[in-house]
């Protein structure tokens, strides 16, 4: 198309020619408007690339919504590390802009973003999850509006690390109370894992068999994306690993090599 044609050739002059930086973020905005002219229908494949290009051309609103676009693309292929980069470089030009409730609102979405991969590359006991964290806590408190509960699951889990039990339960407490609010299978089962782990290190050996066994009963194979693209791990896997160490510590051998 025409379109791609022009972009194509505004990127040879880049390449070939020393540009001031004007002319280097003009050119830039003409090649994202040819894209996203180009990919209209459908920008998501291309969302990495028009980020990039909006970046550069210094239009921030429209480089932080295209760099969200294109983390989401990469966690839906569970490319971890890729998402997390996409997602700072987003959070670090939303910060550039003036503070408002909106800003610091679409903050916290791109922060509960970055928990899964973030999670998924760096564990829990990671300063920079704790980081998240507290910003996470921070933003929703001033905007007046619950934690999401992957920043839930995922700060009960770095309170355990840290060795914090009560801290850990009030989190799988709060999970469980909006599931059964919210009549969210997913989150019983997020909610469940975190109670039973915690048992389990607090060596509360029957209530960690009970909460793990809740979490398997209650886990649906058609939310195994949700689980995975959220909380960066199937649980049913997790929890069945958890539950036959449980079983073994308590001397039922059987079971254990069963679930196993």
């Amino acid at each position: 198309s025409a379109a791609y044609e022009f972009s194509h050739d505004l990127l040879r002059e880049a390449a070939a020619s020393q540009l001031s930086p004007i002319r280097r973020r003009y050119l830039h905005r003409l090649v994202a408007d040819a894209l996203a002219e180009l990919h209209a229908p459908d920008i998501r494949p291309i969302a990495g690339r028009l980020a990039y290009h909006y970046d550069e051309s210094g239009q921030t609103d429209s480089a932080i919504d295209a760099y969200a676009l294109a983390a989401d693309q990469a966690q839906q292929m569970y490319a971890h590390g890729e998402s997390e980069r996409l997602l700072l470089r987003a959070i670090e030009l939303l910060r550039q802009l003036p503070e408002s409730p909106p800003r610091l609102a679409l903050e916290l979405d791109l922060l509960v973003a970055l928990v899964a991969p973030l999670v998924a590359s760096e564990g829990y006991a990671s300063p920079r999850i704790h980081e998240v964290h507290r910003r996470a806590l921070g933003l929703a408190g001033s905007l007046g509006i619950e934690v999401a509960p992957p920043v839930l699951r995922s700060l009960g889990l770095g309170n355990l690390a840290r060795g914090d039990f009560d801290a850990a339960r009030a989190c799988g407490a709060g999970l469980l109370e909006r599931a059964r609010r919210d009549h969210d299978d997913v989150l019983i089962v997020e909610g469940e894992y975190l109670l039973g782990v915690i048992d389990f290190w607090a060596g509360e050996l029957a209530d960690a068999c009970a909460h793990l066994e809740q979490s398997i009963a209650v886990y649906r194979d058609e939310n195994r994306r949700k689980h995975l693209l959220s909380y960066a791990q199937d649980p049913k896997v997790v929890c069945l690993t958890r539950l036959a160490l449980t079983y073994w510590l308590l001397g039922d051998g059987e079971k254990a090599r069963q679930t196993r």
